[in-house]
């Protein structure tokens, strides 16, 4: 359970710290090339944009996702990070079902398949970060 609020927290983070621009995006960048290395790094942020970027286009509302130190989360965020855990844990019916409450049906499966892989490298950022202590990286110097 914990590995899912773990996973659910981090894709909010990562989702907000998109949204908030390149500062954010670098920090972001940062960190998962920290995690996982610089080449399978750059393949997830590869894949991130590319996901993002379905998402915007194909959205059935203009998601709103609030500042990264924010202490309230949208539903937006919440429907966003329940979607990308679902698909993780091999939930794939309720990602679907998930998915066609966020985006138009020709995505859902597109984004689907992008969400698993996707969150299993979060996922694997999230147990990094359970065993070193690590928290996001503050700043880039």
């Amino acid at each position: 359970m914990s590995d899912q609020r773990g996973l659910s927290a981090l894709s909010t983070t990562y989702l907000q710290l998109w949204a908030d621009g390149q500062a954010g995006r670098d920090r972001m960048i940062c960190e998962i090339h920290n995690a996982l290395g610089p080449q399978r790094g750059q393949r997830i942020i590869t894949l991130w944009t590319e996901f993002l970027e379905i998402y915007r286009c194909y959205q059935l509302d203009a998601a709103v996702p609030h500042a990264i130190y924010d202490a309230y989360l949208g539903i937006d965020e919440t429907s966003f990070a329940k979607f990308l855990v679902s698909a993780v844990e091999g939930e794939r019916e309720e990602a679907l079902l998930l998915a066609l409450s966020l985006v138009r049906p020709d995505a859902v499966l597109i984004l689907t398949n992008m969400a698993t892989q996707i969150g299993l490298s979060l996922k694997q950022i999230v147990l990094i970060r359970s065993q070193t202590d690590t928290p996001l990286s503050p700043r880039l110097h």
